[in-house]
């Protein structure tokens, strides 16, 4: 038998305001979707699992979870490695995690480093100000969705 293993979500008080999530045109739902949006329930007996395969680039399973980043220049960086590999419609979403329209039960936030560290996982310096979302960011909260492109002073 494993060992038990408690993990929090960002509540209010912990959840950052803002947070950066690069995109391009192979991402579910705009991006704001994810890749097993509806598919994939994460409970108590796979999130460790589901975890894993996520942080897992070169895993493309369904996943419950999106990423996105509280530090503007690492999502800015995301979006000069997208470029770079020629992805099309590269993105920079800026997301308000205080609007209207977090269902909290549903969209859960979660610190990437106290996941890491609750799971025993192997550290990795990007997972700093890493913040994973379950299932959806409401559409509502994007405060502003930039071509790459088109973004002046990247």
């Amino acid at each position: 038998m494993g060992h038990d293993v408690t993990i929090s979500t960002c509540g209010r008080g912990k959840r950052p305001r803002f947070l950066y999530r690069a995109i391009h045109s192979g991402y579910a739902g705009c991006g704001l979707e994810a890749r097993g949006m509806n598919s994939v329930q994460p409970d108590f007996l796979d999130f460790q699992i589901h975890l894993e395969n996520h942080l897992d680039w070169y895993n493309w399973n369904p996943s419950p979870f999106l990423s996105a980043t509280s530090d503007r220049s690492k999502a800015v960086r995301l979006c000069e490695t997208f470029a770079a590999k020629h992805r099309t419609g590269v993105k920079l979403l800026k997301i308000d995690t205080w609007k209207p329209g977090w269902e909290h039960n549903a969209q859960r936030l979660w610190d990437l480093t106290e996941l890491v560290y609750a799971f025993n996982l192997e550290w990795k310096a990007h997972y700093s100000d890493e913040y994973l979302i379950e299932q959806s960011i409401p559409s509502g909260s994007v405060l502003f969705r930039i071509d790459w492109e088109e973004m002046e002073g990247r």
